[in-house]
């Protein structure tokens, strides 16, 4: 689904890397840590620009305390 699509129907759906729900991003460019509605799992966007996978590619990561400890 393109990006302008996504935010037509109202944010971007993507999957959490923890429990494989669906996640609703309404701004996919807040690359700030969030917790996960379904296991409180502490997530971040990950955007990579201009990969092997096309000009943008776009991702959910689980950061761990250590991480947390930076924002």
């Amino acid at each position: 689904v393109c990006r302008s699509c996504a935010i037509a129907w109202g944010g971007l759906k993507m999957l959490c890397p923890s429990c494989e729900e669906h996640i609703v991003l309404e701004d996919y460019e807040d690359t700030s840590p969030f917790q996960c509605e379904y296991c409180d799992a502490w997530l971040e966007l990950d955007i990579d620009e201009s990969t092997y996978l096309g000009a943008q590619h776009t991702a959910l990561r689980i950061i761990d305390d250590e991480d947390l400890g930076e924002v």
